[in-house]
């Protein structure tokens, strides 16, 4: 039977929700645990390995490519399960043609590479569950530069929050600050080995200085590799 995988759950109003990632079949061929393959970065290779006497090998059914992280489905009240036989779920939603990005979960638990930035603005309307959550705060974020490991300590606000904040990193790459703006005039492809993610979100009836302070206690926690964003 085919299997609606992976769930990507989130809530809303008391739902549990998942975006489509694929329809896969299982060719009842399957490997021992400690030798069946794990996604590069999947934090849980060691426990999978261990701990599972069986990895199925699955094969992805064609034809539903247009629908792939674009239905949303309820996913039942068993949120931690992985998968879901394809069968008696509710459809929720069909978001617009573009969706790229998954259903959105948490503020604290995801990053972006500056692809998923341009993404998220070239298809708004497909990714509006990211745009309202955004919007919404104001917040501490950081860019981590992956060549060197350098991180650089930014910080939004104002009615447009961390959405239009980001907005100028994914048209131009460095947002109008100097320390990256000098970075890209050294190598114009780094803005494709950075990583964006939130510190601390923040309502945004905060005013400019009460951000900027909590902007500045991140950059000492973090210490020296940690630049101030500011514009240039």
């Amino acid at each position: 039977m085919p299997t609606l995988g992976i769930g990507i759950p989130g809530t809303q109003a008391g739902v549990i929700r998942a975006g489509l990632y694929g329809i896969f079949e299982n060719k009842h061929t399957h490997k021992s645990g400690a030798d069946g393959p794990t996604p590069p970065d999947c934090p849980w290779a060691k426990e999978w390995q261990g701990r599972c006497p069986y990895f199925y090998e699955l094969e992805r059914v064609s034809g539903y490519e247009s629908l792939e992280r674009r239905l949303v489905v309820g996913w039942g009240k068993d949120g931690i399960n992985w998968h879901k036989y394809l069968k008696n779920l509710p459809v929720l939603e069909l978001l617009p043609d573009g969706r790229k990005l998954p259903v959105f979960e948490d503020y604290l638990e995801f990053r972006l590479s500056h692809q998923d930035l341009k993404e998220l603005f070239a298809h708004p309307d497909a990714h509006r569950d990211w745009r309202s959550a955004l919007e919404s705060v104001a917040g501490v974020y950081l860019i981590l530069a992956e060549k060197t490991g350098d991180m650089y300590v930014g910080s939004a606000y104002g009615a447009a929050g961390i959405w239009g904040r980001w907005e100028q990193y994914a048209k131009t790459g460095h947002g109008g600050n100097k320390y990256l703006i000098d970075l890209l005039n050294s190598d114009p492809d780094y803005p494709g080995r950075f990583w964006f993610s939130l510190l601390q979100i923040l309502p945004k009836s905060f005013t400019m200085t009460e951000v900027i302070k909590r902007e500045e206690l991140y950059k000492r926690k973090l210490g020296t590799r940690a630049h101030e964003l500011h514009l240039n």
